[in-house]
């Protein structure tokens, strides 16, 4: 049998009841408790009999109480129980086998063999591991068993190690607004590692952030309900709640989440009209469009149907002819216009609008003071077409009936009875020109006599169409409802009532489009691209094309003008660095005065191949007075040589034509000489044309001059 046993004398005392119980074979019951050694627990494995009965020795299961160690315990190695044998060979060698041991997680228990003691040799992790189970072995030296294997536990007890943790960091709640206390909105969960059978996981719920006066936690259950009244979504239409989590019922550790607590809407407002009045105008001509809106306030969340609008026409239509319907965008009421209205007949109607939600108001709710309006529509006048009484008018001619018989007369009504219109008359179509009618009465003579062979005449019927028009000074063009999206170019004509009638052709673009939700005009590419009016593709690509060309042509010119100049100065004299003559400048000239400074060009010696035009005389050149009368021009040389050897004859030629030239300076009279351009600073130069003698000169202002001057001073000075 094993034994537990502590060091020294325990043991001996195990050994010497064994033996006086073989010798005396006392019939006695004994009970024994293992008492505890400084290091672990001991235990006697005997059991006897009881006092009467005879005193045997029994086979005996070897049991042994669980052993309790604390995790996170750093006291290691840490004994915790000694096994023995009560058999006593020469040697017990002792062993242990399972789960942390030899098996996973392996090296957490070891044992002495020699002894018999059992060690922890790390430290415990109860939420890894909360019990383990070992077998204990006892073998002699040539390992046969001593006893039978027996069951050794070890439990670990539990601290308070780990935080308790929510669920989910984020929590989501819904509430209706209004709602009475005790409501429930949501419930939160947390959890806590530690053994839930100890305070180390009894888990208490609190609310640490706003919304302690309006909302409560159960600490034990954690529902979230509501303790106050006066839930507003209008006012506050979502709730930021700090939750707490501890353990210790609340006392110990704690971890933190945040609950997000929606309030939903209900129909706690009705519909208010913003203004009580609203007024709009319309043509009376108009029909089927948009002519105004309204609009309201409600406080309720947008888009739902607590929100939405339903608005009806209850005062002011008996006739039909407004409708009013709700744009869901905005909530505004869109009125129509149903049928023609007539500015003869009422040129304004006072309608009652009435607005209220899809969904009933709650009971209670606070009641509106404008949940209805007024809505004035003012008709303005149109000009409308005046229409003939009888249309088409049958006429029976008699047979010989001669010009300027009279035939009939034509009336007509005007609609526009508020306005005094004039009325004139006029034919539209009269192909055999048989009649003519009066501008102002309506009267329809016989212009010429009728033939009765006309080949206008179609079964002996005659078929003219006669005009009435008003006086208003303007037209309306109006869209067909079938008209699609695009660019239209209409052609209209405009033509007066006078004989002969005048007219002239107008081009109109019109642009067909869908509007958008804010009322704005966008036509599409495809919607141009849809229409016959404006560039078809292959017109753009033959545009584009020209363009690209004329570019093209544009670049050729500049290519070709870059390459003329660089020809240009790459003359004769191209290979004379030392050229650095611009012009032959004329400083010999005397009788142009300043304006006579054109001197020569050199281009012509520069390029002998281009045949330069002469440069053109400004204004009108006076004759040299020394030419003979009715001299010829001389003949200019007009292309230099190609050979660069007979620049010399070219240049001699051109300057015995110039000096035979009787237009060409210099002009070596008189009259030239003193000649010093128009609007010259300069006085004259000297007294050959002076009317003053040397008599009358002063030149005492030489002495001025200085010593240099003083001979010229006696000379002309006083004497």
């Amino acid at each position: 049998m094993f034994c537990l046993s502590s060091f020294g004398m325990w043991a001996e005392t195990c050994i010497t009841l064994l033996t006086v119980v073989a010798v005396l074979q006392i019939l006695m019951t004994v009970t024994a408790q293992p008492p505890q050694s400084e290091n672990g627990p001991v235990l006697y494995p005997w059991r006897l009999k009881k006092a009467t009965e005879e005193l045997t020795r029994v086979k005996r299961a070897w049991v042994i109480p669980p052993i309790a160690v604390s995790e996170n315990s750093r006291k290691i190695p840490f004994q915790l129980v000694q096994i023995k044998s009560d058999k006593l060979p020469s040697k017990v060698i002792y062993s242990i086998k399972g789960p942390g041991v030899d098996e996973e997680p392996k090296g957490i228990f070891s044992i002495d063999q020699d002894t018999g003691l059992v060690f922890l040799t790390t430290v415990l992790d109860r939420e890894e591991k909360s019990s383990y189970k070992i077998k204990a072995y006892a073998v002699d030296e040539t390992g046969t068993p001593l006893e039978e294997p027996t069951d050794l536990e070890i439990i670990v007890i539990d601290q308070n190690d780990n935080r308790p943790t929510f669920d989910q960091q984020y929590f989501t709640g819904h509430v209706l607004e209004g709602s009475a206390p005790g409501t429930l909105v949501m419930r939160v969960t947390a959890s806590d590692a530690d053994d839930p059978q100890t305070d180390n996981a009894a888990l208490g719920y609190s609310i640490v952030g706003d919304g302690r006066g309006i909302f409560r936690i159960d600490p034990t259950t954690g529902e979230i309900r509501t303790v106050g009244v006066g839930l507003d979504r209008e006012n506050i239409s979502v709730y930021n709640l700090t939750l707490q989590v501890a353990d210790l019922s609340g006392e110990g550790l704690s971890n933190t989440a945040t609950a997000v607590i929606f309030i939903n809407d209900i129909n706690d407002n009705a519909p208010e009209f913003i203004a009580s009045e609203f007024i709009t105008e319309v043509s009376e001509d108009v029909v089927g469009s948009e002519i105004g809106k309204v609009s309201v306030e409600d406080k309720d969340q947008p888009g739902t149907s607590n929100w939405l609008v339903d608005y009806t026409i209850t005062d002011g239509n008996d006739q039909g002819l407004f409708s009013i319907r709700t744009e869901p965008e905005t909530n505004r009421g869109i009125l129509f216009v149903e049928k023609n209205l007539d500015y003869e007949k009422a040129d304004k109607h006072i309608l009652t609008v009435k607005a209220k939600n899809k969904e009933a108001v709650t009971p209670g709710a606070p009641q509106t003071l404008r949940s209805s309006a007024k809505v004035i529509v003012t008709v303005t006048d149109v000009n409308e077409a005046p229409s003939f009484v009888e249309d088409p008018r049958k006429l029976s001619v008699p047979e010989g009936l001669t010009a300027g018989s009279f035939l009939t007369v034509y009336t007509v009504t005007d609609p526009d009875t508020k306005q005094q219109q004039n009325i004139s008359y006029g034919i539209q179509y009269d192909p055999a020109d048989w009649l003519i009618v009066d501008v102002n009465t309506g009267e329809i003579i016989l212009q010429q006599n009728i033939e009765r062979r006309s080949p206008f005449l179609l079964n002996h019927q005659y078929t003219a169409v006669i005009t009435a028009t008003d006086s208003d000074t303007h037209s309306r063009l109006r869209a067909r409802p079938d008209v699609s999206e695009g660019t239209y170019s209409l052609q209209i004509r405009v033509s007066d009532s006078g004989e002969p009638r005048l007219s002239q052709d107008h081009t109109l673009n019109v642009t067909i489009c869908f509007c958008s939700v804010r009322g704005d005009c966008t036509p599409g590419i495809a919607a141009l691209l849809g229409t016959h009016v404006g560039l078809s593709f292959g017109a753009a690509m033959v545009i584009l094309a020209s363009v690209l060309l004329l570019l093209f042509l544009i670049l050729l010119v500049a290519v070709s003008d870059c390459l003329h100049r660089r020809h240009h100065h790459k003359g004769l004299l191209a290979a004379s660095e030392d050229d650095i003559r611009d012009n032959i400048l004329n400083y010999d000239e005397q009788g142009g005065g300043e304006e006579d400074q054109d001197a020569y060009n050199i281009d012509q010696l520069r390029n002998p191949d281009e045949v330069l035009s002469p440069t053109p005389i400004r204004g009108k050149q006076p004759i040299r007075r020394d030419a003979p009368f009715n001299y010829g021009q001389p003949q200019y040389p007009r292309k230099p040589p190609a050979d660069p050897n007979d620049i010399k004859d070219f240049i001699n030629e051109g300057l015995d034509a110039a000096d035979n030239d009787p237009n060409a300076p210099p002009y070596d009279t008189a009259l030239i000489y003193d000649y010093e351009g128009e609007g010259s600073l300069a006085e004259t130069l000297s007294s050959i044309t002076s009317r003053a003698s040397d008599s009358d000169q002063d030149y005492n202002y030489l002495s001025d001059w200085g010593p240099r001057f003083k001979k010229l001073a006696d000379m002309y000075g006083d004497h």
